[in-house]
C-alpha cells in the first residue's frame, strides 16, 4: 500500500477521545432513565400510558446498545492502530537490516 500514512498517536488520541466522549454520554444518560408514569395518560387510558412508557424504556434501553457499540468499535480500533504500529516498527527495523546491496 504505497503512500499510506498513520499518525499513529493522533489516531489513538482520537479512538480516547470517543472513548471519553461515549462514558460522559453513558452517564448522562443513566442518569436520566425514563420516567412516565402510566397515570399521565390520563384517565380511562391505562392502557396506552402502559404502552408508552414501555416504548420509552425500550429505547432507553436502545440507546444502551448503541453507547457499547461506539465503545467496542473505539476499543477495536485502538487494538488496529497498536497492530498498526507494531508491524510498522516491524518492518522499519527488518528495513534496517537490508544493506546497500538489497541484502
Amino acid at each position: 500500500m504505497s503512500g499510506f500514512n498513520l499518525n499513529v498517536d493522533g489516531a489513538l488520541n482520537a479512538v480516547r477521545t470517543m472513548l471519553g466522549e461515549a462514558t460522559h454520554q453513558r452517564q448522562r444518560h443513566r442518569a436520566g432513565p425514563p420516567a412516565f408514569p402510566v397515570a399521565a395518560a390520563g384517565q380511562g387510558f391505562s392502557t396506552w400510558g402502559s404502552q408508552v412508557a414501555t416504548m420509552l424504556e425500550e429505547l432507553h434501553r436502545g440507546v444502551d446498545k448503541r453507547l457499547d457499540a461506539v465503545e467496542a468499535t473505539a476499543d477495536a480500533a485502538a487494538r488496529e492502530v497498536g497492530v498498526f504500529r507494531d508491524e510498522d516498527a516491524g518492518v522499519g527495523r527488518e528495513l534496517g537490516h537490508v544493506d546497500g546491496e538489497g541484502r
